[in-house]
């Protein structure tokens, strides 16, 4: 979730980009780039402690909580081939991730 949040303001950080030192103050672009690596150490120690399949699918989903924090800070569209495979992504994480067991 947290490098989900961090793509999102990397897009609204881009917006104002451009190869200069003035991008200290680009406060979307800083905080996405903090969060991203930060999402990314929790991911490395979440691998290490975790099972690398139950890790995975969270990662794999990051996919869906992008696309709807899109919507509602970017005002991306939805269309419905976009609906189809978000709801593939999450029955494809939800079948792999039933424990067999049970």
């Amino acid at each position: 979730m947290i490098i989900s949040v961090a793509q999102v303001l990397l897009k609204i950080g881009s917006a104002n980009f451009e190869l200069a030192l003035n991008q200290i103050y680009n406060f979307p672009l800083l905080l996405g780039g903090v969060l991203y690596v930060s999402g990314t150490f929790v991911l490395i120690k979440a691998f290490k402690w975790g099972e690398y399949s139950t890790v995975y699918l969270i990662m794999a989903s990051s996919s869906i909580f992008v696309t709807l924090l899109s919507v509602q800070f970017l005002g991306e569209f939805i269309s419905a081939p976009k609906v189809i495979g978000l709801l593939t992504i999450l029955a494809g994480v939800i079948y792999v991730g039933e424990d067999p067991e049970k």
